[in-house]
């Protein structure tokens, strides 16, 4: 379990939604963000950094109706989180979509592209339950949560514990760090053409 993790290691997790459409997901945009914590800077830098990212993963901006909204904030404060205790995101997909198996991480199959037949195939993961845990975060928190527009609830949130400092987000190196090691937690390319 993380909540007994030395106080010199960071967490660095993620959860995730059951009810996620994952390969739907083709396009993105910064949702309204009034308590980040940081910075004007630090702002642009996040959204920079993350839009970077999706970028390259596939994801295209899409300022009016986008697939995702994504939130980030910064605690400086330790505090008690909740989390959950899940299959990594690759894993569970990879289960729920024996059809393409590994192939989903690579963006060389649309689920779309699927016959019924294979979508009727369908596996569900043998535990499909929300087991939740407590999190122990230090200061210095950054979460990232992506929300289906259309939806409206979470469908996935990443987060890096101990890794940031009020003096520390000046540091554009440290924060670019963080964000990656938050984003390698969802990794999905999109299946978008």
């Amino acid at each position: 379990m993380f909540c007994s993790c030395s106080s010199t290691e960071h967490i660095v997790e993620s959860d995730y939604s059951y009810a996620g459409t994952f390969h739907r997901y083709k396009s993105f945009n910064f949702g309204r963000n009034d308590n980040f914590g940081g910075s004007e800077e630090d702002k642009e830098l996040v959204e920079k950094y993350i839009g970077n990212i999706l970028i390259a993963w596939g994801y295209k901006v899409d300022e009016s109706k986008p697939d995702i909204y994504i939130f980030y904030s910064l605690y400086y404060d330790d505090f008690a989180y909740r989390g959950y205790n899940q299959p990594q995101l690759h894993q569970w997909i990879n289960y729920n979509h024996p059809a393409y198996g590994e192939e989903i991480s690579r963006g060389e199959v649309d689920i779309d592209s699927l016959t019924n037949d294979k979508k009727k195939s369908r596996r569900l993961y043998p535990k499909e339950e929300y087991d939740a845990v407590t999190y122990e975060l230090r200061e210095g928190t950054m979460l990232i949560s992506l929300v289906d527009r259309r939806k409206k609830r979470t469908i996935w949130q990443g987060y890096a514990s101990g890794v940031m400092g009020p003096d520390q987000t000046k540091n554009q190196r440290v924060m670019r760090s963080a964000i990656i090691r938050i984003m390698d937690e969802f990794k999905l390319l999109s299946h978008s053409s």
